[in-house]
């Protein structure tokens, strides 16, 4: 392959990867197979790895997935390695901060609104008591 047919084939591959990762990011138990294998792994790069997945596709989480990331995060601010504790600790700030869902569309006058006994600032003061 030359030229363009080299860059599309990357693009193709990219997407391919991507589509495969969300896949595997549908369910709490898909999740937990994921930080489990992450918990296991013994190389610091293949832990790095696995902390830029989180932080790429943390976006894409359920509330119930996210609890679960947290608790994995809270479990390497023990780690070792000073640069995955900090890049532990920045997703748990994002995913607490960015825990709370927003209404995007209005809803009826009648519509009842989920109660929500999980948000960021429960989260945040359960994890840190002293805050």
């Amino acid at each position: 392959m030359f030229g363009n047919d080299v860059v599309e084939n990357i693009k193709y591959q990219a997407i391919n990867h991507n589509i495969r990762l969300m896949h595997k990011l549908r369910s709490e138990f898909s999740l937990n197979e994921i930080l489990e294998n992450a918990r296991n792994v013994q190389d610091s790069q293949a832990l790095r790895a696995y902390l830029d997945i989180i932080e790429e596709y943390s976006t894409y989480l359920t509330q119930k997935q996210k609890i679960i990331t947290l608790g994995f995060l809270y479990e390497q601010l023990m780690h070792n390695e000073e640069d995955i504790r900090r890049q532990a600790a920045e997703l748990l700030g994002f995913l607490i901060a960015s825990f709370d869902e927003e209404y995007r569309k209005e809803l009826p006058e009648n519509a009842k609104k989920d109660r929500e006994d999980v948000n960021s600032i429960y989260l945040l003061k359960g994890m840190f008591p002293l805050c």
